[in-house]
């Protein structure tokens, strides 16, 4: 059995593990998120390898959060473990998989970076690929929780005038 080549509308994977999302919250929250090894057979040189994660990224953080689309609430149901043409580094990404249809769930910023929005975890939502093509690098109000916004202006004060 090889590495399975993925291709859809989005991009182009390399899949060296299909997981469950129990195991992998599992996994994660054991040890307080840190020092996590999984290994993994790469069949392009014929041996095993070893990935490990001393930190978390903030994707890793927003999908371990939430494995639901914030905007048409689609629920991941598997983590593939798996490199792409420009990362050749696995890594995890949560995918709503059916008989029909496979659908990344994304991080997205709800104030996008070039509106000023920081890359903290305050600003970050669940997005699957299709509403988050569709969403764009527009700033949709209806995530303006009276919760975020306390949070994002006591990082960024001014932020609001900018983008209402």
């Amino acid at each position: 059995m090889a590495n399975e080549i993925y291709k859809n509308q989005y991009h182009i994977h390399t899949v060296y593990g299909t997981y469950s999302v129990n195991h992998i919250l599992r996994a994660f929250k054991h040890d307080n998120k840190r020092n996590i090894r999984f290994e993994y057979y790469d069949y392009k040189v014929n041996k095993y390898k070893e990935l490990h994660f001393v930190d978390l990224s903030l994707k890793m953080e927003a999908i371990l959060k939430s494995q639901k689309c914030k905007n048409c609430g689609i629920k991941g149901n598997v983590f593939m473990l798996e490199a792409g043409n420009t990362t050749k580094i696995p890594h995890f990404n949560l995918y709503y998989k059916s008989e029909y249809e496979e659908i990344m769930l994304t991080p997205d910023h709800i104030i996008p970076k070039y509106k000023g929005g920081l890359n903290i975890k305050e600003n970050i939502q669940v997005l699957c690929e299709k509403c988050n093509s569709a969403k764009g690098s527009t700033v949709e109000r209806k995530y303006f929780t009276r919760k975020f916004i306390n949070k994002i202006t006591k990082i960024q004060p001014n932020i609001l005038s900018y983008i209402c």
